[in-house]
């Protein structure tokens, strides 16, 4: 590309000392003038080029030398025996034909690579960013034999505000076809400030997942504002973000789905990509989990916070950071007979898997409505160890450790009635093998991960949405591999495989099945842009 380009250069400058034939007698001064006028010309295109970077200083500097050197012309009074001086005579059609050519050449060729279109397009245009995914999945479910059948009132009863029931039934085998679709915006306003937006498929009532489920006669898909955020760096490394964002922690599956953006304003410190040795991390942030009539006074928050520590160096890339998530009024709190005013405790959204008791059990005559037993205060610690083994295919080594501090057995008696044994630990480990990306043909990379998450050990509403159909109180494996066909064209293949590991919590409910398992497995073509 820069040869080209400085041949263009090399052209125009060469116009300006090319050698004009002509006798020495033959007054010149028209073409004189022509001359200079054409080296001006060259000399500020040579000073565009270096403004644009195409040229060097001091290349440019060789070719400004070359283009003021005078050029000889003939003098009438050229000594008689001295040789006249030569110089070819350029008719003006042939000169004005000449500029057409390099300037059609000239403007073709930035119009192409970009390098050079000035006024072409406004400013604006080129602080923008565009990004977007489209992924179509196949996904089967599968209920193994020995399913304990559920209890059926379970499948009317409503567990919250959106009458999700407390569990699914064990239907025979599902097959489902999804999709999701995802498009984004980056604008940077100035060098400290920048602002995205993207929208999304998906429920509006389910925030852990962004898939579309076929079969809806036809129907068109829902689309909604999945991030639209602020962004402030008053220094290097600092991030000051608020509005819609995406996960800002360093995180898993484990404590939050892959899917899942959150509300909220933080501040972030990151080493940069390129430092060397060790370096501290640190995430802290305030996020508004369900707002709340002001009579009430009982907004749902999530304060948290994360320090860690980065070490990098050619090829290896370590983090390890401990985190802290303090969940403020998800608890449920029981109503006096005959009053609504806890009504707003039950949770706006679950999954399935955590402790629950019926906070209008007072009242008999009540409808029932599902709040948490437990508070949530989740001391969670993550490590990965990232090492380039062989070009750019690279293994990963992850382990996820999670404990809900919050979790006071007393006073779940006390507020509840229930007699709930802790259940409050949960781990993942995960190894991945191949390209940590997929964005070329013939990329690859397999994965596993093996995962046990207790009953009250997380939210459940905001954990992983497939593994077990989403949730808590579940542990088992995760196998897959991907594979590039094209340039951000990829088909992954995943089989997940889990069982719960005691009997869910229902307070006042009988026959509460011990076990529910399910396996799910998904083939998903990708496709990036």
């Amino acid at each position: 590309m820069f040869p080209r380009r400085a041949s263009l250069c090399a052209l125009a400058v060469s116009l300006c000392f090319a050698p004009i034939e002509a006798l020495v007698p033959i007054a010149l001064a028209q073409e004189r003038e022509e001359l200079e006028a054409l080296r001006q010309t060259t000399v500020r295109l040579i000073e565009l080029l270096v403004k644009e970077g195409i040229l060097s200083q001091q290349r440019a500097d060789e070719l400004v030398k070359q283009a003021r050197q005078p050029v000889p012309v003939a003098s009438a009074d050229a000594k008689p025996g001295v040789p006249p001086v030569r110089v070819q005579y350029v008719p003006e059609i042939v000169r004005q034909q000449l500029r057409d050519e390099i300037r059609q050449e000239v403007l073709a060729t930035a119009k192409k690579e970009g390098w050079v279109a000035p006024n072409i397009l406004p400013d604006w245009v080129n602080r923008i960013t565009f990004e977007g995914d489209i992924r179509l999945r196949s996904q089967s479910e599968f209920y193994p034999d020995d399913n304990d059948p559920l209890f059926q009132p379970l499948n009317v009863i409503q567990s919250n505000q959106q009458g999700r029931p407390v569990f699914p039934a064990a239907t025979p085998d599902r097959q489902r076809l999804r999709a999701r679709v995802r498009l984004g915006a980056t604008a940077q306003i100035t060098d400290q400030w920048q602002t995205g937006i993207r929208i999304a498929t998906g429920s509006s009532t389910e925030p852990v997942s962004q898939n579309q489920t076929f079969g809806e006669n036809f129907n068109r898909y829902t689309i909604g504002l999945d991030r639209a955020f602020l962004s402030y760096r008053p220094a290097e490394r600092v991030e000051i973000v608020g509005g819609r964002m995406a996960n800002p922690f360093f995180s898993t599956d484990l404590m939050f789905a892959n899917d899942l953006s959150v509300d909220g304003v933080m501040v972030r410190y990151q080493p940069a990509s390129t430092t060397m040795g060790f370096a501290p991390l640190a995430n802290i942030g305030a996020f508004p989990v369900q707002e709340v009539s002001a009579s009430s006074g009982g907004d749902k928050w999530m304060f948290a916070g994360q320090a860690g520590v980065q070490w990098r160096s050619e090829g290896f890339r370590a983090r390890v950071a401990g985190a802290l998530y303090d969940y403020q009024n998800l608890e449920g709190r029981p109503n006096t007979v005959g009053s609504t005013a806890n009504n707003f405790t039950a949770p706006g959204f679950t999954q399935k898997g955590n402790s629950i008791f019926n906070i209008n059990s007072a009242d008999p005559t009540a409808a029932v409505l599902y709040g948490y037993a437990s508070e949530f205060r989740i001391a969670n610690l993550n490590a990965e160890l990232d090492w380039a083994f062989m070009g750019s295919t690279r293994v990963v080594l992850s382990a996820d450790y999670v404990r809900n501090l919050g979790f006071d057995q007393q006073e779940i008696r006390n507020r509840t009635g229930l007699d709930i044994s802790p259940q409050i630990d949960g781990y993942r480990l995960g190894i991945s093998v191949g390209h940590s990306r997929m964005s070329r043909a013939h990329d690859w990379q397999v994965f596993t991960t093996y995962k046990r998450v207790e009953r009250d050990a997380v939210v459940d509403a905001f954990t992983d949405s497939d593994f077990r159909l989403g949730g808590t109180n579940a542990k088992g494996f995760t196998l897959g591999g991907s594979y590039g066909f094209a340039n951000n064209l990829w088909l992954t293949v995943r089989w997940l495989s889990a069982n719960g590991i005691d009997a869910p919590i229902v307070a006042s409910l009988p026959n509460v099945p011990p076990k529910f398992g399910a396996d799910v497995l998904q083939v998903d073509l990708n496709a990036r842009f």
